[in-house]
């Protein structure tokens, strides 16, 4: 009836009706139906396999013995399914469904559910809403679907989903496979052989100890390996992620000595080029972008977070990643570029920019503006560019690539051989060594006062020595070679040619 009912089966397969007031419906033995009806009604079940019903109202179902059916309805609902393999819908409202022993379905649909099932190998799907999913032992999967979910999973080997929202994901240990889905996630494992991908949104994914797999998906992600030799896979259009790891000597799942990237998707070495951000691999020309945390510019080679990185077309080490060299590029203010240890092409822009390359062999280009550029150590190359740019080369056998003679080029004695390339009449610089003239034009090439090489283009060139013991090579064209004072050789190579020579009377 109406009221405040109190109904109990006996020993058959029995259907109890709660109706409206806040009832009371206990089962028997046999497989039972119990229908609460309006109003907030406790259900209990006993032995079978039965089902419950709590419809409207704030219903307490316990499952008892059996293989059981909770169904919350609407409103908010406690579900506890006790012993054995029952089957928990939470329905409308904000709904508790605990699993208790057993292999448990727990569903939370609508709204945010709290699902909690302890022991057996279960799954819990929250639905709708904010949800809160825990497991604890057994092989459990967590599904999480709308809304910013919570999903936390102990022991065994689990599956976490976080689904659409802003999830977090916690699974401490086993080996297990987390999955953030749509939003910005969380992702964390513990000790284990783990998966972690991030799919969209801006994730964080921390894989803690083993040999973990950690993959970004869209969106701007941080990965952390933590200890062990972890691989990372990164896919073209993923967006810009951050890797933080530590070197390690174990050997990872693919066969190599410690941290280790796939590139995906058919990237290839030539696809990527390298910048400071820690250490920035650009993919492409998408503005995706791999930066490796923890990179030190003065000391390159040391401790590297990632040690192999796997591509279409071959597999690098660490050393011969950053043997490929890093890129620079500057803005259009004024600013101060400092190299690394390694290979730099480093372009300034526009701005009086004061440039420095490094110890490394570097390509140095000041843009616009009056720059001022310094190669310091290593074999440097300097690309002239609009503006009246000072060119410091340093030690090393430094190349000066010149096209105007705006720019002024210093060097010091001993500090290597050096050459100037020249498209314009241009004079060697003291303590510069050799000048190259380039082009088509008919243009002059004048040497100092050390020993210098001068060659010329092909066009008619006049090359002139002064003091040093020279040596000038005319090349193609009609030139005039002009020896000076000194020893020095004269070739005219084809065309006709004329020799201006100092003959000494004895």
């Amino acid at each position: 009836g109406d009221g405040n009912d109190q109904l109990a089966s006996g020993d058959g397969d029995d259907t109890l009706f709660g109706e409206a007031g806040d009832d009371i419906l206990s089962s028997g033995l046999g497989d039972d139906l119990l229908i609460a009806s309006d109003g907030n009604d406790q259900l209990d079940s006993s032995e079978g396999d039965d089902r419950l019903f709590g419809e409207a109202g704030k219903d307490t179902l316990l499952g008892g013995l059996g293989s059981d059916t909770l169904s919350g309805g609407d409103d908010a609902d406690v579900l506890n399914g006790a012993e054995d393999d029952d089957v928990l819908n939470g329905g409308i409202g904000n709904d508790i469904l605990e699993g208790g022993a057993g292999d448990d379905r727990l569903y939370g649909l609508d709204d945010a559910d709290t699902l909690t099932d302890m022991s057996g190998d279960n799954l819990l799907v929250g639905g709708l809403g904010d949800d809160v999913l825990t497991s604890g032992d057994g092989q459990d999967s967590l599904y999480g679907e709308d809304g910013n979910d919570v999903l936390t999973s102990a022991n065994g080997n689990d599956v976490l989903g976080g689904g659409s929202g802003d999830d977090t994901l916690l699974d401490t240990s086993g080996d297990n496979t987390l999955v953030g889905g749509f939003g910005s996630d969380s992702l964390t494992s513990g000790d284990g052989k783990d998966e972690l991908q991030g799919d969209d949104g801006d994730d964080r994914l921390d894989a803690g100890a083993g040999n973990d797999y950690l993959f970004s998906g869209l969106g701007s992600d941080t990965l952390l390996g933590g200890t062990g030799a972890d691989i990372y896979f990164v896919v073209p259009g993923d967006g810009v992620d951050t890797i933080i790891d530590t070197e390690d000597a174990a050997i990872n799942d693919l066969g190599y000595a410690g941290n280790a990237i796939f590139f995906m998707g058919g990237v290839e070495i030539g696809d990527i080029h390298l910048g400071l951000g820690s250490l920035l691999i650009n993919v492409g020309d998408n503005g995706d972008e791999v930066h490796i945390d923890g990179f030190e510019p003065n000391n390159p080679y040391a401790s590297p977070a990632i040690s192999t990185f796997i591509f279409a077309d071959g597999v690098l080490s660490y050393e011969q990643l950053l043997d490929l060299g890093m890129d620079f590029t500057g803005t259009d203010a004024a600013e101060v570029i400092t190299g690394t240890g390694i290979v730099d092409r480093i372009n300034a822009l526009a701005g009086d920019d004061t440039v420095y390359g490094g110890d490394a062999h570097d390509e140095l280009n000041g843009g616009e503006g009056n720059d001022v550029l310094f190669g310091e150590q290593g074999n440097d190359k300097f690309y002239e560019s609009s503006g009246a740019d000072t060119l410091v080369g340093g030690i090393g056998n430094d190349q000066y690539f010149l096209t105007d003679t705006s720019d002024s080029v210093t060097e010091q004695l001993g500090e290597g051989a050096d050459t100037i390339y020249a498209t314009v009449d241009y004079s060697l610089a003291s303590n510069v060594e050799r000048l190259e003239l380039q082009g088509h034009d008919d243009i002059t090439g004048m040497g100092n006062a050390g020993n210098n090489e001068l060659l010329g283009n092909d066009g008619d060139n006049r090359l002139s020595s002064l003091s040093g013991q020279d040596t000038l090579k005319g090349g193609l064209g009609d030139d005039s070679l002009d020896g000076g004072l000194s020893s020095d050789r004269l070739e005219g190579g084809n065309g006709d040619d004329s020799y201006w020579l100092i003959v000494w009377a004895m």
